[in-house]
């Protein structure tokens, strides 16, 4: 039944590496003061990689989740220094 409803409703899948995940809970911190796990932090992913995509368009993305593991937060941010 899965595959039926997402063959209906859905139109395209979006696949992102593990760096941009990393990059977007970066971006979310540095210039929106949010910390976000990364399945939060994935949904401005596609803004991130493919901004044009995005140009002139009203565009909403639903960011949830801190729960983050204070360690690897921490790390993240050290590796976009």
């Amino acid at each position: 039944m899965t595959f039926e409803l997402i063959q209906k409703y859905v139109n395209e899948i979006l696949l992102f590496n593990e760096e941009t995940i990393k990059r977007t809970i970066r971006i979310l911190w540095e210039q929106e003061g949010q910390v976000a796990e990364a399945s939060g932090a994935i949904a401005i992913a596609p803004i991130v990689e493919t901004p044009s995509r995005f140009a002139g368009k009203q565009t909403v993305a639903v960011i949830t989740g801190g729960n983050i593991d204070e360690a690897f937060f921490r790390a993240v941010l050290a590796s976009g220094k």
